[in-house]
């Protein structure tokens, strides 16, 4: 195994330095691409408060069970009412408690806040919207797709079939699940692929894409990662001045993406976390400092800090790479059930072991939702005992469809094997409708296959 490294080093190398591989300011780039390409941490102080109910649809009668007890840092909690219709005179049963309860007792609007403050006398609030009216709720609607960036004409297909979903249902952005460029990312911010395998199959789609990386967008060899500078200049096309489109959307290599999108204002319903699978399952990679352990320790301080900060009422996470799937590279800790075991870091890294470890210390029970691709088909899997309470969305038919290589392998909701599709999701309040959709790759039809709730 130790002879195999070395030769991919090696045949990375030459990809990299010669035989046409990377252009030749690659070089210059590489002190500064890593740096802004990774988020910066920011350290919490002060109390931060939170409640178990932000956005609710409501009806009269209702009453409400509120629980602060998540709050961070806190001493001293204060519940009151901001503003309500008229005619109420709902109020917090009780004030300055951690838990307290309040009733609807007219149609309409109720604003309400927790304030909590710490020992040091340092205050924070947190915004809770009851309303009788669905409408009058903040509302996110995205697609996900993912393993698309071919440049051909399913992709083209699966385009005009979104814009038309979009056109129906309403979408305020699109999550990409990673490959967005095939077959090995993009050597430049000017590489023609972007134009050919992004901008123009999306050009009917006015909507901003908000990506991830695959393996095949960190390819030093195929599509088998090991070369993660290409993935630092796909963050930096974000960036650029000259990029063809605002389509692209990436300010990081892992970040978080507040939702209403265009309310920034306002204290999110959703935040959705980008995680960049690729940086803890590829290869060894040529340039050091892209190595597995800083990279890891990095994303997870920056994961924990984020969430501790978030007052959303939801939490999603998406990336590229598989926690469960009935697909060909199968559950993460086993990827294509490979047995390496000469090297144990080479083995676990591209056997998903640090994916699976990274996802159950941070995702599992906290967040509903993994958002992934990695696989050419659809797939909506429960869950499991070692990830409770998070299920698993596969959506990476985006232009590419294949087999299932073993269908029972988990538990599914619903999935769909050899057809082109994607999944949209719509919150609003405390309810999430998943809907999966085929589309036909000779007809362009796009078709609801499948729709469920979740409520929180």
């Amino acid at each position: 195994m130790k002879k195999f490294s070395a030769l991919l080093i090696l045949i990375s190398s030459l990809l990299l330095f010669g035989c046409g591989g990377l252009l030749s300011d690659i070089k210059s780039l590489q002190a500064t691409l890593m740096l802004q390409a990774l988020p910066p941490i920011y350290s919490h102080s002060g109390p931060s408060a939170k409640a178990n109910i932000k956005y609710h649809r409501v009806n009269v009668g209702d009453e409400l069970e509120f629980d602060a007890s998540t709050s961070i840092d806190a001493t001293d909690y204060l519940w009151r009412v901001v503003k309500h219709p008229a005619g109420s005179a709902s109020a917090f049963q009780t004030h300055r408690e951690v838990r307290s309860r309040f009733v609807v007792d007219q149609p309409g609007n109720y604003q309400l806040q927790l304030q909590v403050s710490d020992l040091d006398g340092r205050t924070d609030s947190f915004d809770i919207q009851l309303s009788t009216d669905e409408d009058e709720l903040p509302r996110s609607r995205f697609v996900v797709i993912g393993d698309f960036g071919y440049g051909t004409d399913k992709q083209y297909t699966v385009g005009r079939a979104m814009a038309g979903l979009c056109a129906e249902q309403g979408c305020d952005f699109v999550l990409s699940v990673g490959d967005n460029i095939y077959n090995t990312g993009i050597d430049s911010v000017r590489d023609e692929l972007i134009e050919r395998n992004f901008e123009k199959p999306f050009s009917v789609l006015e909507l901003p894409f908000y990506m991830v990386l695959g393996n095949h967008d960190t390819g030093g060899v195929g599509g088998d990662g090991g070369l993660n500078i290409r993935g630092d200049i796909q963050v930096e096309y974000a960036r650029w001045k000259e990029k063809k489109s605002y389509r692209w959307q990436m300010p990081a290599r892992y970040y978080r993406i507040p939702a209403p999108v265009e309310q920034p204002e306002k204290q999110p319903l959703v935040d959705i976390f980008a995680i960049d699978t690729s940086l803890i399952t590829s290869p060894y990679d040529v340039i050091q400092r892209y190595n597995l352990s800083p990279m890891y320790e990095r994303m997870s301080r920056w994961l924990v800090n984020e969430k501790r900060q978030s007052k959303a009422q939801w939490q999603l996470a998406f990336g590229h790479h598989t926690y469960l799937s009935n697909g060909k590279h199968g559950n993460a800790g086993n990827y294509r059930n490979l047995k390496i075991n000469v090297d144990n870091n080479f083995s676990d890294r591209v056997r998903g072991v640090f994916v699976k470890r990274f996802l159950e210390e941070h995702v599992c029970g906290d967040m509903p939702l993994w958002l992934s691709g990695h696989e050419h088909n659809l797939q909506d899997l429960k869950t499991v005992s070692d990830c409770a309470g998070t299920e698993f969305v596969v959506s990476g038919a985006g232009a590419s469809a294949n087999a299932f290589e073993n269908p029972h392998r988990n538990a599914s909701h619903w999935q769909a094997e050899n057809q082109l599709g994607v999944f949209h999701v719509d919150i609003i309040g405390q309810q999430l409708t998943l809907s999966g959709y085929t589309v036909d790759e000779k007809t362009g039809e796009i078709t609801l296959q499948h729709q469920r709730v979740i409520q929180r």
